[in-house]
Order: structure tokens, then C-alpha cells, then sequence
């Protein structure tokens, strides 16, 4: 089922190119450079998505307090950790205090809590058409061919943590943050029925698909998971096709 991905192959009927995959951090060219300039609707979730980074990170190295990383527009927002910069290591007595005989964490609970959603399901249903592997502004993804108006469902329960049409490439956008530190996105649509903060469940409807830019106006899903800041292959978690 993964073989059209590992070479190149020509997608039936359509003339597009599958691209190889590869998985890794999607925008390492951005990490250490610059600086983001914060705009009226982004969100630290939004920025760290934009420029491949983990959201964690980038909060400490502009001391952005959790839970609410509030960020206001014209704020700079460095995109690497400072020159003198040292990530906390928690002291001995710490550590022994936190992880103790007494205190011991249960480390089943633990792997539970890192895992992945159980289960994954296809965002516009079955696809009508084997989906390509594509790039999309620092993503790296798939496209999912659609009509334009369908309804976009969540792959998994969630979180939204970012809903909008503040990124460049993605048109309305709207990223989802599930457990295990995953995360997926859906671009390519025009209405947006989540807000931030909304709990989603899998399957819930979220959005819905715009017109198509290309040829004939066939409208297309983007959809990508990460973990952390790292891309990883949608179709090691999502149904068999």
C-alpha cells in the first residue's frame, strides 16, 4: 500500500508526479534564522507549524508563559534559542523528589499517555482517488483529492489549536492537536466550523473544502500529521485504502 510512495510514479488520469517520501523536520532551513514578526490572528501553535518547530521550544526562547502563550502583533518572536541559551536540567534533589520510591511514576500510564490516537480515520472519507504526496509551504503531506463544499472531518480526537487564514500556502487552515504529542492539519478550505480551543472528536465535521486553483477547479485536501515538529507519513496512520 506504501509502494506508489517510495518512487516516483505518474497518478493515473491526472498527469501529477508522486514525490518520494521522507520523513524529518519540515522546515530545518528555518530553524536559526530570523525572526517572526507576530500578525493579527497568529498563535504560537500557528508560527511553530509555520517554521517547523516544536511550539514548546520556541515559547522558551522568547519567554512566553504557558498555559495561554499569549502573543500580541508587532512582537518579534526569535526562531532559535538564544546564543547563552541553556535548557533547564532539574537538579538531584529534584529529580529525586519527583521520581522518588515513594512517587514513582507509573510508566504504563506514562507510554499510554505518548501514544498515538488509537485510531486514525481519513479526513474526506474513503478518497476517491489515490492521494499524492505534495509540498505545501514548510509541510510536507498529502493531497486529497475532493469536491468543492465537502465537509472536512477530524482524523482523530482533539484539540483545535489553530483556526484560520493567517498562513500563507494553506488557505483556511485549521491544525489539531491530538495525544502523543501529535498533530494534524487540513488546508485547502474556505469555511472553517472550529474555533481555537474547540475539543473535536474523531470524525467531526471542521471545515469545507474551496474551489480548486488548478485545472478544472477539482478542489483538494492538504493534510498532514507531525509529531512534535517532525513530519511523518500519513498513511502509516491512517485506514488502508
Amino acid at each position: 500500500m506504501l509502494s506508489f510512495l517510495l518512487a516516483p510514479l505518474a497518478l493515473h488520469g491526472c498527469g501529477a508526479v508522486f514525490e518520494a517520501w521522507s520523513e524529518g523536520s519540515p522546515a530545518q532551513r528555518a530553524v536559526g534564522k530570523g525572526v517572526h514578526t507576530v500578525h493579527k490572528g497568529d498563535t504560537l501553535y500557528a508560527i511553530a507549524w509555520l517554521h517547523g518547530l516544536d511550539y514548546r521550544r520556541l515559547a522558551e526562547w522568547n519567554d512566553i508563559a504557558a498555559p495561554g502563550y499569549l502573543i500580541h502583533p508587532g512582537r518579534s518572536l526569535r526562531l532559535a534559542p538564544p546564543a547563552d541559551h541553556r535548557r533547564a536540567v532539574p537538579k538531584k534533589a529534584d529529580k529525586a523528589q519527583a521520581g522518588g520510591a515513594d512517587n514513582k511514576p507509573d510508566k504504563r500510564a506514562a507510554a499510554r499517555a505518548q501514544a498515538a490516537p488509537a485510531a486514525w480515520k481519513w479526513p474526506l472519507g474513503s478518497p476517491r482517488a489515490k492521494p499524492r504526496a505534495t509540498k505545501v509551504g514548510s509541510g510536507r503531506g498529502l493531497l486529497i483529492r475532493g469536491r468543492p463544499g465537502q465537509t472536512v472531518h477530524s482524523a482523530a480526537a482533539g484539540r483545535v489549536v489553530y483556526s484560520g487564514f493567517g498562513l500563507k500556502h494553506y488557505r483556511g487552515l485549521v491544525i489539531i492537536h491530538h495525544s502523543g504529542d501529535f498533530f494534524s492539519a487540513y488546508g485547502g478550505n474556505d469555511r472553517l466550523l472550529v474555533g481555537e480551543g474547540d475539543a473535536v472528536g474523531a470524525a467531526q465535521p471542521i471545515a469545507q473544502l474551496a474551489e480548486g486553483r488548478g485545472a478544472g477547479g477539482e478542489a483538494a485536501l492538504y493534510f498532514e500529521i507531525r509529531r512534535r515538529n517532525r513530519t511523518v507519513n500519513p498513511l502509516r496512520y491512517l485506514p488502508a485504502l
